[in-house]
């Protein structure tokens, strides 16, 4: 340690202090074990390694996932969303009025408890705004709309549903890890939602590789509700679905019929596209 850039610029003396305050905090948290003069992650600290998140993050999802045995969609948005790793969108000018109302139409959902001091619940509101995109997102509220509602623009979409996606899975790592069994179909079913972007209700039409949420809800609408009723449908009706068509419907049958694999060249509606106006 002696030949670091930081023993260079400081002292010997405040890297070992930064590091045995490091090494307390994560013995403490139950994410390393020690042994005499040895150390061994323990299987909660080496998952959390494989999955590459801050261990606060991990600590933050463990202790939220414990608080409560079942939520909401509310809940787990908001959790992942008050941890280090994801991306936070700040209150702007009169957003705080607006929050707090929010904020009290949702607290029992939350696995979290709100803090008492102003500027800590500044930060609070936010993450809970944040939470707010990504509900606004799987609930199927077009790209465009949700640009001009937060004040953010595509990338920041994609990075936040990149995240929440990662942080959902790795929140149903730990919770398998610890037990918490009752949050484990809620959590896979949350990551798949917020990966397609989609209602509950769409999941098995977006399993379609190439139909994203816009085709996936024009395809529900017209009545054709899984892969059952798109591999026993007419062709021509099923043409008829606003932006399918014939090839397309004749692919979407042939790839129902085995189970929703690749329906071939179409150019893919990624939930992350933000093409919603094309597709």
């Amino acid at each position: 340690m002696r030949d670091t850039l930081f023993a260079a610029q400081f002292s010997l003396e405040s890297i070992t202090s930064l590091l045995d305050e490091a090494l307390d905090f994560l013995i403490k948290e139950g994410l390393v074990e020690s042994y005499d003069s040895y150390l061994r992650a323990t299987d909660i600290g080496r998952r959390v390694s494989e999955l590459y998140i801050d261990p606060q993050t991990a600590i933050t999802l463990l202790r939220g996932l414990s608080y409560k045995e079942k939520t909401g969609t509310v809940g787990y948005l908001h959790l992942i969303a008050s941890t280090p790793d994801m991306p936070k969108l700040y209150l702007r000018r009169g957003e705080r009025s607006k929050m707090t109302q929010l904020l009290m139409g949702v607290e029992d959902q939350l696995l979290t408890e709100p803090p008492y001091d102003p500027e800590e619940l500044d930060f609070f509101l936010a993450e809970l705004k944040t939470a707010m995109v990504l509900e606004d997102w799987i609930d199927e509220v077009p790209d465009d709309e949700i640009y001009e509602k937060y004040g953010i623009g595509p990338g920041d979409l994609y990075s936040m549903t990149q995240t929440a996606e990662w942080l959902l899975y790795s929140a149903y790592e730990l919770a398998k890890l610890r037990g918490l069994i009752s949050h484990l179909l809620p959590l896979l079913t949350l990551r798949e939602r917020v990966r397609h972007g989609v209602k509950e209700e769409l999941l098995g039409l977006v399993r379609i590789k190439g139909i994203g949420r816009v085709r996936a809800r024009a395809l529900f609408n017209a009545g054709f509700k899984d892969l059952d009723d798109i591999a026993k449908a007419d062709i021509a009706k099923l043409s008829k679905v606003p932006l399918i068509g014939p090839s397309l419907a004749k692919r979407l049958k042939e790839a129902a019929a085995v189970g929703g694999g690749d329906i071939g060249d179409l150019p893919e509606e990624s939930a992350r596209s933000t093409l919603d106006r094309y597709f």
